[in-house]
């Protein structure tokens, strides 16, 4: 009876520990899904990811700790948003001026595309049957040509 109880109290223990350790991975995942994603209000140009100041060390540990109490990812973000403003985010929104910003390149890739394919239209070669249809004016022309170089061999 005391094996049973003791099997049992080691099973109750492991699977608290796995639960605990699944869920410091998914604080830990969140987490590093937000520092990826906003720039650091204390290192110009960098994520705060990457930020080393004390600033950033402490705001981590801060989202760190909301996301281990519950709070939801979403949630968090909307607060570094009101916090710290849109200009934090390391890609603008995609909703409103900063859906310009995603929409921007491809509309230029696009447009450029399309002028590239209008000069190469334009600069073309002829084709073979363009060729034929001036082919009567180059003999003439060559005609033209020929005899007014024999012109200018007898005047010489």
């Amino acid at each position: 009876m005391s094996r049973c109880l003791l099997v049992l109290v080691l099973l109750v223990a492991v699977s608290a520990v796995a639960a605990n350790e699944s869920q410091r991975n998914d604080v830990e995942r969140a987490a590093h899904a937000i520092f990826g994603d906003f720039m650091s209000p204390y290192c110009p140009g960098l994520l705060l990811a990457d930020c080393r100041s004390p600033g950033a060390v402490e705001l981590r540990r801060e989202i760190r700790a909301q996301l281990a109490a519950g709070v939801s990812e979403r949630a968090v973000r909307q607060e570094l948003e009101a916090q710290f403003g849109e200009k934090l985010l390391a890609a603008p929104p995609a909703h409103g001026f900063g859906l310009l910003a995603w929409v921007m390149p491809f509309l230029a890739v696009g447009v450029g595309l399309l002028l590239m394919l209008s000069w190469m239209q334009a600069h073309r070669p002829p084709s073979a049957a363009e060729t034929r249809a001036t082919g009567a004016v180059d003999v003439a022309l060559r005609a033209r040509f020929e005899s007014e170089l024999r012109d200018f061999d007898h005047r010489t």
